[in-house]
């Protein structure tokens, strides 16, 4: 019950627009600007999916790697993954590792992948961006390698925060009925007092 009211908290604050996000965020939305992570639509219908990092503080991106998390009975990836530069995952999607030939430009909203899902019915899928299962550092998080320093792995956040174990929550939402659940501000922060 408290991550399902935590969730909704969450998607009633992470409107921010990106210019007054925290650096180094990465995160999945539904456009190329980063501003839609919510989604609505019907069975049978193909979704766009777009992993895109967030203020990055470096000026090129030479590698990165993370991992992502959806029901695939809900939602399933249908075609080709797309990566933004000349990639190379050595893991298999949706794990990871990805090497760039030459790095790739950074903007307040850099496209790393792309990819479509199919929607197999009408039910809430949440999508989590995590660590990639192979982590190059201890400290366990996605992250990205500074393409004017390789040796420079910058560490990425989550734009919708951690759960009270430390757990990545979900950054992006289909068919989530806001609408359903007549819960206050209020009654949520009075969870965690």
């Amino acid at each position: 019950m408290q991550r399902t009211l935590m969730t909704l908290a969450i998607l009633l604050i992470a409107t921010t627009a990106l210019g007054q996000a925290d650096p180094d965020m990465i995160g999945i939305y539904f456009d190329e600007q980063a501003e839609t992570n919510y989604w609505w639509s019907e069975p049978f219908e193909l979704v766009p999916i777009y992993l895109i990092i967030t203020n990055p503080t470096a000026t090129s991106i030479a590698g990165w790697e993370c991992s992502l998390d959806w029901d695939m009975g809900i939602a399933m990836l249908l075609g080709d993954i797309f990566y933004s530069g000349d990639a190379l995952n050595v893991l298999d999607p949706p794990a990871f590792a990805v090497g760039l030939a030459s790095p790739l430009p950074a903007q307040e909203a850099t496209v790393l992948l792309w990819f479509n899902v199919f929607l197999l019915n009408d039910n809430y899928c949440a999508l989590t961006v995590d660590a990639s299962p192979i982590p190059s550092t201890p400290d366990e998080f996605p992250l990205y390698v500074d393409g004017n320093d390789l040796s420079h792995l910058i560490l990425l956040g989550n734009p919708t925060g951690y759960d009270m174990e430390g757990d990545p929550l979900p950054c992006a939402f289909i068919n989530y009925d806001t609408t359903a659940n007549n819960t206050t501000w209020s009654g949520v922060k009075s969870l965690f007092r």
